[in-house]
């Protein structure tokens, strides 16, 4: 049974967000509402910080710290934890979430709240990221050719990261991941990155065309009758 081969799959390309796509979806929330403020804070959060569906729904303001270094501590799969720093932006912008909502950052609470004062679910941060990126996509076309996600996010902040030439072991910390060749793949799916890297380094240079074909007088006949100093011909 051993020597049997594993069968081989192909592997689906992680579906990501350009950095412009992202402030979109941002940019369309409806932030006048508490409704509006509360997604505004979640799709923040999961971009700037990569954090999974579960990681988010399970978060809670012991979590946070907001004074500086503002960071976030994250509990993952198998209950790995890790920490992510905030902007102060982002923690700014919790400190208001808290006071809204009636909770002390001392306070043992879920940070997120359904409708009914439930905490909210992996499946409702699910439905808030489609529901907004439906709207977002209403003004720009190409977010609805893809499926975005919760994970989506998270890939999002990993070519984020890449991009701004941050290492593979930083990356790979700053998601949680157990192994690098989990993060390495984004090195793969990266078209920007190497669009750049064919540009910078073009090893066949384009041929130089021969000098008689930017001058067609040379194979006129007869030649041209040269001409005096004057301008007069001979």
């Amino acid at each position: 049974m051993n020597a049997i081969p594993v069968k081989k799959t192909r592997t689906t390309p992680a579906v990501y967000l350009e950095h412009d796509e992202v402030l979109h979806i941002l940019s369309t929330i409806d932030r006048s509402t508490r409704g509006g403020r509360r997604d505004y804070l979640l799709v923040r959060l999961l971009f700037e910080t990569g954090a999974r569906a579960q990681e988010i729904a399970s978060l809670r303001t012991t979590a946070l710290r907001l004074s500086k270094p503002c960071q976030v501590h994250l509990f993952g799969k198998g209950r790995k934890e890790r920490i992510c720093p905030l902007r102060l932006g982002t923690a700014k912008l919790i400190r208001k979430h808290l006071v809204e909502h009636g909770v002390s950052a001392v306070q043992d609470a879920p940070l997120f709240i359904g409708k009914r004062s439930d905490p909210l679910t992996r499946h409702g941060v699910l439905r808030v990221v489609q529901r907004r990126t439906r709207q977002a996509a209403k003004t720009m076309p190409r977010l609805g050719t893809k499926r975005v996600g919760v994970h989506t996010f998270r890939h999002s902040a990993a070519i984020h990261l890449l991009r701004s030439g941050n290492a593979l072991p930083v990356i790979r910390s700053w998601l949680g991941h157990v192994s690098v060749v989990t993060t390495d793949r984004y090195t793969e799916i990266d078209t920007e990155m190497k669009r750049r890297a064919i540009e910078a380094t073009d090893p066949v240079p384009s041929p130089r065309r021969p000098s008689w074909k930017r001058k067609p007088d040379l194979l006129a006949w007869p030649p041209p009758r040269p001409t005096r100093c004057d301008g007069r011909v001979p």
